[in-house]
C-alpha cells in the first residue's frame, strides 16, 4: 500500500465520549467522510471483527461539516477508556472500510 492510498485520523477519547451514543468528529474527518462516504461506515479492528456504524452529518455540508458515528456497540464492545487514543486508518482502495485500533499517547 503506498502512503496516498492511506489517509489517518487519531481521535482522544473523553470521558464523555463514553456516554453518548454519537461521537462528534473533528471537521477535516468529518469532511473526509462527507465527501468519500454516504452514511454507513465498518470499522474492522484488530481481532477481526467487524462493526456497522451509522454516520450522521448535521448542518450544511460545506458551511458546516459537522459529523459523527453512531459508535454504541464499538464502545462497550472494545473496552474503550477515556484517555485512550484511537487511530482510523483508512485504505482508499477499500470503499467504507476504516481499521480501527488504540494507539499510545
Amino acid at each position: 500500500m503506498y502512503p496516498e492510498e492511506v489517509i489517518i485520523f487519531d481521535i482522544h477519547i473523553s470521558d464523555n465520549d463514553l456516554n453518548t451514543p454519537i461521537k462528534m468528529l473533528p471537521n477535516h474527518f468529518g469532511t473526509f467522510l462527507q465527501n468519500d462516504f454516504r452514511s454507513l461506515l465498518t470499522l474492522c479492528c484488530d481481532d477481526g471483527t467487524f462493526y456497522f456504524v451509522d454516520i450522521i452529518h448535521y448542518g450544511d455540508y460545506v458551511d458546516d461539516p459537522n459529523s459523527g458515528i453512531q459508535w454504541n456497540d464499538f464502545i462497550l464492545s472494545n473496552y474503550i477508556v477515556a484517555g485512550q487514543k484511537l487511530r482510523f486508518k483508512f485504505d482508499l482502495t477499500t470503499t467504507y472500510m476504516c481499521h480501527v485500533f488504540p494507539i499510545d499517547v
